[in-house]
């Protein structure tokens, strides 16, 4: 058997001969290709654990809600069947009070548009009730009250107690109580100077179950004080 060296000889000089025949120079063997390493298996990849998934919070305990009380029914407007006396009206003011013979009169209420006023505590005089006199109620179009049809009498109070007016004829307005009417009504003039009272009385007869007044202006805004609606036995 051949050594590993005889055949290295043998091959050599096989390409020498090869060389001689072809005019090129030998070639080098080529060395053989270095044996490959063996690559050791990669370890396979563990799966990373699932994200822990938080446990939704239990809801908060709903405490129980007490059932809204239900509204009190608005009281209706006194009439005077519900009363069975006369309906007093103190203009202007924002409570309810009594006068000196213990007549109730309730807080200013029934005006159509305008506006109020105190004029605080003024000596007023013709009266027995100054403070009926000191509050009122300005530049309104009109009153309406609930009454059973029937007879009436509406007495209307009025005073002059505007700074600004100091002599007859600065103040002028004209009322109508259910289609009677005082036209061109000058309380500084009639009640004879400012801070006096003045009082007028009208009959009518209501059909409609409201009683009516309405104010139309002339010279300044209108103004009232007080308001009674008696009725007839």
């Amino acid at each position: 058997m051949s050594s590993p060296m005889i055949r290295h000889l043998t091959t050599a000089a096989a390409l020498a001969a090869l060389a001689a025949c072809t005019g090129e120079p030998p070639r080098a063997a080529a060395a053989a290709p270095p044996a490959p390493q063996p690559v050791a298996p990669k370890p396979a990849a563990v799966p990373a654990a699932p994200p822990a998934v938080a446990k939704p919070a239990a809801p908060p305990a709903v405490s129980a809600v007490p059932a809204p009380a239900a509204p009190a029914a608005p009281s209706a407007a006194p009439t005077v069947a519900q009363s069975g006396k006369a309906i007093r009206i103190d203009a202007g003011a924002d409570a309810a009070g009594k006068d000196a013979e213990g007549n109730a009169w309730l807080a200013d209420s029934g005006f159509v548009g305008g506006d109020t006023v105190d004029r605080g505590p003024i000596a007023i005089a013709n009266t027995a009730f100054p403070a009926l006199y000191r509050t009122e109620h300005w530049g309104m179009s009109g009153f309406t009250w609930p009454v059973p049809n029937g007879k009436y009498t509406v007495r209307l109070h009025f005073a002059e107690t505007f700074e600004d007016i100091t002599a007859a004829g600065q103040r002028v307005f004209s009322v109508t109580v259910e289609g009677q009417e005082i036209k061109d009504l000058d309380v500084f003039k009639e009640a004879g100077g400012a801070n006096k009272a003045l009082v007028k009385s009208v009959a009518v007869t209501v059909a409609d179950g409201n009683l009516d007044i309405t104010f139309v202006s002339k010279d300044q805004a209108a103004e009232i004080n007080g308001i009674e609606i008696v009725p007839h036995p």
